[in-house]
């Protein structure tokens, strides 16, 4: 049996985060091309973190510098704090204000983050929107008033997520809320080198 220590844990997390970047960005034709093509330019000789940057520069006209320099170079995570408002129009109808803050000390990191609104007859709304500020503001309308919103509900950005709902400022915090990503995929934190949990 393998255990896995913190480190490899966060590893794979960032590669999600990498991976979902990328993809959201309009790569996920050329993906296969771009490892193809690093492969051969690099085969048999010193392949680099800059080198990889500039095929996918290449392949996808981007700038991927502040991505790198976040998610690569960089340290920590995001630390979102979410606070929505519903707010009735006509009949049901409405609409949703956010306001979408990252708190963490390290630079903004700037990316597409997917939003999902369920209702209470079981539908849900997926919208994607750019952060890349510290403090930004979104409204969404929507023919009825959500029951939850929730920051990339699927686990791609490695994160940490505070919930403000409405005026009243009823506080959730979404690693008390929900399993913390160790315990989603089974991994067990252990000291380095280490016989097992």
């Amino acid at each position: 049996e393998f255990y896995f220590t913190l480190g490899v844990s966060l590893l794979f997390s960032y590669w999600s985060t990498f991976y979902f970047k990328l993809f959201s960005t309009g790569l996920e034709p050329a993906f296969l091309i771009l490892l193809w093509e690093y492969r051969k330019d690099y085969a048999h000789g010193c392949a680099s973190t800059e080198g990889f940057r500039m095929i996918l520069e290449q392949y996808s006209r981007l700038d991927l510098g502040p991505f790198f320099d976040s998610w690569v170079y960089g340290t920590g995570r995001p630390e979102y704090v979410a606070v929505w408002t519903w707010t009735a129009a006509d009949s049901a109808a409405g609409r949703v204000e956010l306001e979408l803050r990252q708190e963490q000390r390290e630079e903004v990191f700037a990316m597409p983050v997917p939003l999902v609104f369920t209702f209470p007859d079981g539908g849900a709304d997926t919208i994607t929107v750019q952060n890349d500020d510290r403090v930004q503001h979104y409204g969404f309308v929507f023919s009825s008033e959500p029951e939850e919103m929730r920051l990339d509900p699927e686990g791609w950005i490695l994160k940490k997520v505070i919930y403000v709902r409405g005026p009243s400022g009823v506080e959730e915090d979404e690693v008390g809320r929900r399993p913390d990503l160790a315990g989603r995929r089974g991994l067990a934190v252990v000291p380095n080198p280490a016989a097992g949990p």
